[in-house]
């Protein structure tokens, strides 16, 4: 009983179970309610971040699935370029600097003052949707033009690079988007939904000027002085109309230059971000931005090396000096480096192979236009084309070097480039050098002989004049001393006499002692006499009596002692003119010549019978040729014969202007032809190349002609040949500079006015080699610039394959640029020409290309009223999009080409 008690009072003290649950229900509810909302955030939010992940995975697919589109467009862009330029046998394929075409889209060139002013673009077509499937063209009316100002427009720090509205008119009927269809499923014809498109836009921004390398950090722009060396000799002031634009794009060095002086302008970015910066509302005046854009691109790169038909090849550095070697020609010689094969620029057999991506090393090689040389026409004046063209070899070398300085006070060393041995000085003239340089020294110029016969003994004597014909011909204080100089010429004398046999003498002068030199005969044009070798002079021996064997020639019987000596003649088998250190200065003849026969009386008791003769050069830097020397006729009166101390009557200069087979000139005497000119210095314009003797007579080389019948193909075996034919390759393969790389050379196939005009003008005509920036400067450059368009493919004519054929555009040498300029002399005719020519290029290819990619949602047919396969706009979505600013340069001559920037834009 207690124990049931115990559990009786047990469970009176519990509530009960039924109260209990009643009074917590609403607690467990809650907490129930709570646990499950819990669980649905943690759901919901799994959910939301599964589904944005699943939204980014898309996205980056997205974003992903267009940047390989972006990538494969590349290609389609490149193949457009390479498609329009790839016809080989289209001369404005190889060298082009924009090439209007069927292919090329864009607005008629007009003023710079105008959106697109002078421009020209290529552009993406569609995929033609009347045939299925579809097929991709370029070339039909446009279906996908929607939102093309958008994507096309392009803002750099700011400023409008392409206007919105460029495109409303001149593309509605060619420009448009390609598209890119799904490919993995079936579908109906013309119903194959768009998964991607792109666009792309190719500005062709060839022919245009570097601004970084136009300006220079030295000179202001408007002051540059042309030589012909660099562009940095190129005003922006010529290229540019407005004077304060042109003012601040040069450098911070000068005033008002805003060019930052250590890095340039890189870029349009530079230019229009720096400009803004410093001056307000600078691009308010939107004939400024387009004058940049239409004038100016901030690329520009190319090869120092031209292009042989076969092989790309190192161009020749005529200036060759440095810090350690200031005058690199005095080391060179006519056959191991002027007459070598040019240096091929590539590491390869041939061009075209896969290793083209390093250039070889530019310290070997020669000038191919020398060693290719042969012509049989140059026969005429020299007997093997071959000695001639060493000949110009060794004058080109001398013509540089410095071993013939006379304004350096300590240059005591004077000596020609030749292949004869010193030691054969001293025979009996049977040996004779293959050329012999032209030095800046007196040359070998007129021989007279005095023959007197008295009784049964004969008498030789001999007058040589020397011809100095370099210099001012009022300089009257600097000359050669005579002290030291050995004449050396080696003659003959032989006769017959009545019942006698031949008798032979030789006879040799040499070892001219000062006093020797005769003053009254040192006379220059001007009259002034001086003991020294002046400039423009003529200065003689004196009659000098000739030895034999060491011994005076004095009486010499003849055998039989004749009455009279008859058939008398006189053969000259050399003449040379060295310095006491053996240095050779000059050497006349390549053979013997034998003088005209004449007949002595020596019965005349008391005096005899005298007769005198003299041998005349008619061009004395040609003296070495025997054949340009000529004979006068026997006189028995002293001053009568010859033209000692004057101009020889041999010397016939019958150049006239537009001469065929001389240098045009106007001179009468030898010494004031226009280029009686020796540089004894590396050059510092192309134009000093024209003054080398060319190894005839009265030519020098001839640099204001061009030969057109030679075509690339026919370039690897082409050289020096006949003078009418011209000398003006040669301008392609020299360059001035040790670079194998250059920048900025303006390419003279170009379209574009303005860079022609700037590369025109400030050139000046009249000026002298060793002052080449002096003269007048040319005023009608419109003249020339209209020549050169008509010319060079892009208003007419042929785009010019090499940059000498400036010399084939007629009016750079015709005396038509105004400033009263005739250009009647070789030197004018040649000095347009040459103070441009190694400015310019012609394979500089480069194109801008602005290029939009979509990857696209294309909508079932009929929803919202459109239709798959077809873009409509406000239906179809757009997933991702990208947007490309590149450029890209091509190779002209392998069609290759390179991403040289790019950039995502936004």
């Amino acid at each position: 009983m207690d124990t049931i008690k115990k559990f009786e009072d047990i469970a009176a003290t519990r509530r009960p179970a039924q109260g209990l649950l009643r009074n917590e229900r609403g607690i467990v509810l809650v907490v129930t309610m709570g646990m499950m909302s819990l669980l649905m955030v943690l759901v919901s939010s799994f959910t939301f971040k599964a589904l944005m992940t699943l939204r980014n995975v898309k996205e980056a697919e997205n974003n992903i699935r267009n940047r390989l589109l972006d990538e494969s467009s590349q290609y389609d862009i490149q193949a457009l370029i390479g498609g329009e330029f790839a016809d080989i046998n289209d001369a404005r394929n190889l060298f082009p600097a924009t090439k209007p075409s069927t292919q090329v889209y864009g607005p008629t060139f007009t003023s710079s003052d105008s959106p697109w002013g002078g421009r020209i673009y290529m552009a993406s077509g569609f995929l033609d949707l009347g045939i299925s499937p579809p097929t991709y063209t370029t070339r039909s009316p446009a279906a996908d033009q929607s939102d093309t100002d958008r994507v096309f427009h392009v803002q750099i720090a700011s400023q409008n690079y392409t206007p919105e509205s460029a495109f409303s008119l001149d593309a509605s009927d060619t420009l448009g988007w390609v598209h890119i269809y799904d490919q993995s499923d079936s579908y109906t014809d013309n119903d194959t939904p768009i998964t991607s498109r792109f666009i792309y836009l190719v500005i062709d921004d060839s022919g245009k000027v570097k601004p970084e390398f136009i300006c220079s950090t030295e000179t202001a722009e408007g002051s540059e002085v042309r030589i012909g060396r660099h562009v940095s000799e190129i005003s922006l002031r010529d290229i540019i109309s407005d004077s304060d634009l042109a003012t601040k794009l040069q450098s911070t060095s000068h005033t008002g230059g805003e060019m930052n002086s250590n890095s340039g302008w890189f870029s349009y970015y530079d230019i229009f971000k720096t400009m803004a910066s410093n001056t307000a509302d600078f691009w308010d005046t939107d004939s400024r931005k387009y004058e940049v854009l239409d004038n100016l691109f901030p690329h520009s790169s190319e090869v120092e090396a031209w292009f042989n038909g076969e092989h790309d090849k190192h161009r020749f550095d005529i200036e060759r000096t440095s810090i350690t070697v200031p005058n690199g020609w005095n080391t060179l010689t006519t056959d191991s480096d002027i007459l070598q094969a040019a240096a091929k620029y590539w590491n390869q057999d041939s061009y075209g192979d896969d290793d083209t991506d390093s250039a070889s090393s530019d310290t070997n090689g020669g000038i191919d236009y020398f060693k290719n040389g042969y012509d049989s026409a140059v026969a005429a004046q020299a007997t093997d084309t071959q000695v001639q063209i060493k000949q110009v070899a060794a004058n080109l070398i001398d013509f540089f070097d410095d071993d013939s300085d006379l304004a350096a006070s300590t240059e005591t060393v004077h000596a020609a480039t030749t292949d004869w041995d010193s030691s054969t000085w001293s025979n009996a003239g049977t040996s004779y050098p293959t050329y012999c340089g032209n030095e800046e020294v007196p040359y070998i110029n007129e021989i007279r002989f005095q023959v007197n016969y008295e009784l049964g003994v004969a008498t030789l004597m001999g007058e040589v004049e020397l011809f100095y014909m370099y210099g001012d011909e009022n300089d009257n204080t600097t000359g050669f001393d005579k002290t030291g100089l050995v004449l050396d010429v080696n003659c003959t004398l032989e006769a017959s006499g009545v019942g006698a046999t031949l008798v032979a003498i030789s006879a040799t002068a040499d070892d001219i002692a000062p006093e020797d030199f005769d003053a009254v005969h040192a006379a220059s044009p001007n009259g002034t006499t001086s003991t020294t070798i002046l400039p423009h002079s003529y200065p003689t021996t004196g009659m000098l009596e000739l030895t034999i064997g060491g011994a005076t020639l004095g009486t010499i019987d003849v055998t039989a002692s004749p009455t009279n000596l008859s058939s008398l003649a006189i053969t000259i088998k050399h003449a040379v003119l060295k310095d006491s250190n053996g240095n050779l200065w000059d050497f006349a003849f390549d053979g013997v010549t034998t003088s005209p026969a004449t007949t002595l009386d020596g019965t005349v008791a008391g005096g005899g019978s005298t007769s005198y003769i003299s041998i005349e050069v008619n061009d004395p830097r040609n003296n070495q040729r025997t054949s340009e020397w000529t004979w006068g006729a026997w006189t028995d009166a002293p001053n009568s014969n010859g033209t000692m101390g004057s101009k020889n009557s041999a010397s016939v200069l019958t150049h006239t202007a537009g001469g065929a087979s001389q240098d045009a000139e106007t001179a009468i005497e030898p010494c004031d032809i226009s280029t009686a000119y020796i540089a004894n210095t590396p050059a510092a314009s192309p134009w000093a190349l024209g003054a080398v003797h060319r190894g005839a007579t009265w030519q020098t080389l001839n640099l204001s002609t061009y030969d057109t019948t030679v075509t690339i193909n026919s370039m690897p075996s082409f050289g020096f040949g006949r003078y009418e034919a011209g000398d003006a390759h040669l301008l392609n393969e020299i360059k001035l500079g040790v670079q194998t790389k250059t920048s900025g050379r303006i390419n003279i196939n170009t379209y574009n006015e303005n860079v022609l005009t700037g590369l025109l003008s400030r050139v000046t005509v009249g000026g002298d080699y060793d002052n080449p920036g002096g003269g007048t400067a040319i005023t009608d450059v419109g003249t020339l610039v209209t020549a050169i368009k008509a010319a060079n493919g892009s208003a007419g004519g042929v785009p010019f394959r090499f940059r000498g054929q400036l010399a084939s555009v007629s009016a750079m040498s015709a005396g038509v640029a105004g400033g009263g300029i005739a250009q009647a002399t070789d030197a004018a005719k040649e000095e347009i020409i040459c103070k441009v020519v190694n400015l310019t290029s012609v394979r500089q290819n480069y194109f801008t290309v602005i290029m939009t990619s979509q990857v696209i949602q294309d909508m079932i047919s009929d929803y919202r009223g459109g239709k798959r396969g077809v873009f409509d706009s406000g239906v179809d979505q757009i997933l991702a999009e990208q947007r490309v600013m590149a450029v890209m340069s091509r190779d002209p001559i392998t069609n290759e080409i390179e991403v040289v920037s790019y950039e995502y834009i936004e």
